[in-house]
């Protein structure tokens, strides 16, 4: 069945060309490509990438290609490290530069930002105008992760109209393409979302998908629907772990491999493993639990030992108890394959099948937004968060109840490059609060007597309307008093900032918090806690999020049994 039956758009925005700058190496011009490549490379010098000896060396298995003989003879980097310091330097004047122009250019620049999305921001699904994530096909650059990825540091190179499939139904007005180019292809999907997708070309090794897709209400609807089938797997979750138990002794060879993937994702929170496309698995070794390798898994007394890279390339490394029923159907999986062998012959497609004979609409990725959001509830519930906390640290305990999930899902980020002067800042501004207490204390304790004294300086002289004049005294104590208690909830705020960036340091709750957990979750805390919903979305996710904003502020209390 269609998800519509017409698709309407403008087409795809492409990046400006690099503007060739005319470097020599070697007393010879660069070729274009090739200095392109140098002067994005140029701008990653000062972060840590450049430590990563891989790094390096994909980047010029890529780069010489793009050389001359004669530069091709020089020693990769150390003889490209002048070139690359003169770039880098460049490259912040033309940066500055660009900030200037822009400032001084600003309303012209949103005029055409306005009117180049008017234009191309926007499809028309079945009559209904409706925004596109990004019209933007992704610009030449240089390949990075967040994980151990072996791709690191390969050039992502520049995709043409000839590598683009264009996405339209409804008229034969669909979008050309530039002047001089075609399209790959002009295809009527009715049950693709996307306008537009394409291959990134990744080192000549490796293709990485990528779609332009359409938004609003379809995503909001997805969604909706999406977290009202993770909480009806949730109230059957007894019966689904039923399923998956007599799966398991299955004479039938895809229902018990089914029902081991399924436990595996039930069990560990990894992905279902629907990236074994050609390339990515021999290139970058990502799997996931339908993709496994027999490598990836060691089995010890009665712990299954998971390693492998998963997507973004992030390692997963963890190991976990299973009962004896597991053990012995995983053995018999393992039993004669090689190192290399895929351990299942079952695809994610199989799986879902499986899980929907027992809970229809059930999927294997749905275990992982199930997951997420009972973790986060329990985590969150946990916490025993009062209405009367000040605001830090309901949202601290907020980002705790995330940091769960994260950990769960395996949302894991790379450190960022300023962390320990990050740190560092921290540690001053709590040194620094710590000596204003210390002063606000002594001042306390001075300000506190004054009041003392004079209200016995009123008792003394018992002057005429002695009641109001003694109110007013004790309104000022009692502000002089909450002066230091809200510098000591500013210390404790700080602390608890800092706590967090290290328990979070390498993984990304906005993942969980914005995909994974349900936004009526979110809505209902806030009303109930009296937490603002701008401290837990950004302004452009609450638009997207709109449709669970009516959900009661006992809906989370009450989770899974709403």
């Amino acid at each position: 069945m269609s998800k519509f039956n017409t698709i309407k758009h403008n087409g795809v925005l492409f990046p400006e060309d690099y503007q060739v700058k005319n470097y020599e190496l070697a007393g010879e011009k660069l070729a274009p490509l090739a200095e392109e490549m140098l002067f994005k490379y140029s701008s990653m010098k000062e972060t840590d990438y450049f430590k990563n000896p891989l790094f390096h060396k994909n980047f010029y298995s890529c780069l010489k290609n793009e050389l001359s003989d004669n530069q091709a003879k020089l020693s990769f980097p150390a003889d490209f490290s002048d070139l690359v310091n003169k770039m880098f330097d460049d490259a912040q004047v033309i940066k500055q530069e660009k900030a200037e122009y822009r400032k001084a250019n600003k309303e012209a620049l949103k005029k055409e930002a306005d009117e180049r999305k008017e234009k191309y921001g926007f499809a028309e699904v079945d009559g209904k105008r409706l925004p596109i994530s990004s019209p933007m096909i992704e610009a030449p650059s240089i390949f990075i992760a967040r994980g151990a990825s072996k791709l690191i540091g390969y050039w992502k190179y520049k995709t043409n109209p000839e590598d683009v499939t264009i996405n339209y139904i409804g008229d034969n007005n669909a979008p050309s393409a530039p002047a001089g180019h075609n399209w790959k292809a002009v295809e009527q999907n009715t049950n693709n979302f996307a306008i537009a997708y394409y291959d990134v070309n990744v080192g000549n090794v490796y293709k990485t998908h990528k779609a332009i897709i359409v938004g609003g209400e379809i995503k909001e609807n997805s969604d909706e629907k999406k977290f009202d089938k993770a909480v009806n797997l949730l109230k059957n979750w007894d019966k689904m772990e039923a399923h998956i138990e007599k799966g398991l002794s299955s004479k039938i060879a895809k229902k018990s491999e089914c029902a081991l993937i399924s436990w595996l994702v039930k069990t560990t929170g990894i992905r279902v493993g629907s990236y074994d496309t050609e390339g990515q698995v021999n290139e970058n070794g990502v799997v996931g639990a339908s993709t496994l390798r027999k490598k990836n898994i060691q089995i010890k007394d009665n712990k299954i030992h998971l390693n492998f890279i998963g997507k973004d390339s992030v390692v997963f490394d963890n190991a976990y108890e299973a009962p004896e029923l597991v053990i012995n159907c995983l053995n018999n999986k393992l039993k004669n394959k090689k190192a290399e062998d895929k351990v299942f012959t079952a695809s994610a497609n199989d799986v879902s099948n499986f899980l929907s004979e027992c809970v229809p609409d059930t999927t294997a990725k749905l275990f992982r937004t199930a997951w997420a959001s009972f973790l986060f509830v329990e985590a969150f519930k946990a916490q025993n968060v009062q209405k009367d906390w000040p605001l830090s640290k309901k949202l601290r305990s907020y980002d705790l109840a995330n940091l769960e999930v994260a950990k769960k899902l395996n949302h894991q980020k790379n450190v960022g490059k300023n962390f320990a002067a990050q740190l560092e800042k921290m540690d001053d501004n709590i040194s620094g609060q710590q000596d204003k207490i210390k002063e606000l204390v002594e001042k306390t304790k001075a300000d506190l007597e004054k009041v003392k004294q004079d209200i016995k300086k009123l008792n003394e002289k018992n002057p005429v309307n002695i009641k109001e004049k003694k109110a007013k005294l004790k309104e000022k104590e009692a502000k002089i008093k909450l002066r230091l208690e809200k510098a000591k909830e500013r210390l404790e705020s700080l602390k608890d900032k800092k706590d967090m960036k290290q328990k979070t340091a390498n993984f990304a709750l906005t993942t969980s918090r914005t995909n994974y957990t349900s936004p009526k979750l979110a809505w209902s805390i806030c009303k109930d806690l009296d937490i603002p919903i701008e401290k837990i979305y950004t302004k452009s996710a609450i638009k997207t999020k709109m449709w669970a904003e009516n959900t009661p502020k006992d809906y989370w209390r009450k989770y899974p049994n709403v």
